[in-house]
C-alpha cells in the first residue's frame, strides 16, 4: 500500500514496526492455562517488539507536523530485541505463574488460524509473515534516537499483560 501511495507522488510517512507486543494477549488464557505461549519461530530468536502506545504517539506527533513534505519511512523500535524465551521469563516474573514459550510447527500455526476462521490463504499469509520476521525482516533498521521508543517489555507486561 504505501509503494501505491507514493507512486502517485501524494507526501507519504510511513510508519514502519517491528512485531507488535500486544499480539500477546491473544495468547493470555493459553498461557493462564498451559502456562505456555507458541509460536513457530525458536524460542531463543531475538526480535525487536514495539508496544502501540509507542506507534501512536509518532502517529500523533506526525499528525500535528505540518512541516514536512515528501516521501519518507518513519522506523518505530521498542527498546530492546527479546526471544520469546527472554519474554517468557519477563512474564514469568511479572506474574508469579511459570510461563515458557514453546515452538509449534508452521502446520500447527496455520491451523490454528483455520480454526479461528481464518482463510486458507490468510491462514498462509500470516504464516509467511511469521517467517520473514523469523528471517530478519524487521532487523534492517538500527535503533537511534530517531528509532527509538521507550516502552519495555517489563513495563508493558506489568501495565496491560498482568491485569489481563
Amino acid at each position: 500500500m504505501d509503494d501505491l501511495m507514493r507512486s502517485t507522488g501524494a507526501h507519504v510517512r510511513a510508519l514502519t514496526t517491528p512485531s507488535f507486543i500486544h499480539n500477546l494477549p491473544r495468547q493470555v488464557a493459553v498461557i493462564r492455562v498451559r502456562g505456555a505461549f507458541f509460536s513457530p519461530i525458536p524460542p531463543d530468536r531475538r526480535m525487536s517488539f514495539v508496544a502501540t502506545r509507542d506507534i501512536a504517539a509518532v502517529a500523533a506527533e506526525l499528525l500535528v507536523d505540518d512541516t514536512w513534505s515528501g516521501q519518507d519511512d518513519r522506523p518505530i523500535l521498542g527498546p530492546e530485541d527479546l526471544s520469546f524465551r527472554q519474554m517468557a521469563s519477563i512474564i514469568t516474573e511479572v506474574s508469579r505463574l511459570p510461563v515458557e514459550a514453546q515452538q509449534i510447527s508452521d502446520e500447527v500455526y496455520r491451523e490454528g488460524f483455520m480454526n479461528r476462521g481464518y482463510s486458507p490463504e490468510m491462514a498462509q499469509g500470516m504464516l509467511d509473515m511469521v517467517t520473514a520476521k523469523e528471517n530478519g525482516l524487521d532487523a534492517g533498521v538500527a535503533r537511534s534516537a530517531k528509532t527509538y521508543w521507550p516502552t519495555s517489555f517489563t513495563q508493558w507486561c506489568t501495565e496491560v499483560l498482568e491485569p489481563a
